[in-house]
Formats: structure tokens, sequence, C-alpha cells
């Protein structure tokens, strides 16, 4: 099967068409008696065009990084189910990566350096959730990415 190219844009129509969904789908429990769904609806919403105003903002080149408020993996943030090409070898050693973090357990710890082999996590450090977020360069090892 071949694979499926799409822009930048295509990306952002698709997400503001997952937004719309939502908001259908959000309107429909409401008219079936659903309780505080307008304020659910308008939550879903304020997100999904934050996220859309960030995923412009990264391609654009302008994105800032902004003080917010982090969930931790498995507490509102997790992954999405595996794809047909990530490999069984690949989907386990993630998984047993996925099971010790809820636990704790953070892969994120120092020394980590950039491509260019500059040391942006010193031995020891811990990359705490706000440096996550603003992640912006590509990890040593890593082919294919610019620094910006």
């Amino acid at each position: 099967m071949a694979k499926k190219t799409v822009t930048a844009d295509q990306l952002i129509d698709d997400l503001q068409t997952v937004i719309r969904d939502a908001e259908s789908l959000l309107r429909a429990t409401a008219a079936q008696g659903g309780e505080k769904i307008g304020e659910k609806i308008q939550e879903v919403r304020t997100k999904a065009e934050e996220s859309v105003r960030q995923a412009k903002d990264r391609l654009a080149g302008t994105w800032k990084p902004e003080q917010k408020i982090l969930l931790d993996i498995g507490k509102g943030v997790d992954r999405d189910a595996w794809g047909e090409s990530v490999p069984e070898s690949v989907r386990k050693q993630a998984d047993e990566v996925r099971t010790k973090m809820l636990s704790g357990y953070s892969p994120f710890v120092g020394e980590i350096k950039d491509i260019k082999g500059a040391v942006r996590v010193p031995k020891g450090q811990t990359m705490d959730n706000m440096t996550l977020y603003n992640w912006d360069w590509p990890i040593e090892g890593v082919s294919g990415l610019k620094m910006t």
C-alpha cells in the first residue's frame, strides 16, 4: 500500500473537521438530555481552537512557549492505538516504557544531546513537563530533522 502524503494545511483542516464533529456529537447528546453539555461544548471548542492555533504558529515558525497546565501520561494524555506499520518489537518496547512512566519513571534524564552534539540536558537532570512541552530540537541520533 502506498503511503499517502498530506500537507500541514490538510492536517489542520482535518483537525478542524474533528472539532466540528465533536461539537455535533455533544449537541446531539444535549438534545437527548445531557447535563451541562453547553459548558462541555465550549470547553471542547476552546481547547481545540487553541490546538489549531498552536499548530499553525509552529508551522509558521512563530510559536512561543506559554505556561500551560499539562497532564501526565495516563491522566488525560496517552498514546493512540498502534499503526499497522509499527513492528511488534517496537510496540513492546514502547509499551514497557509507558508502563514504567505510569509509575513515575521518566526516560527524559540527561545527558541528552542535540543533533549537533551540544548537551541540552545535563547528566542526571530530568526534563520537566514544561521543558518537554517546549522541546523544539532534534535529539542526537535522529536524522531528517533540522535545528530550529
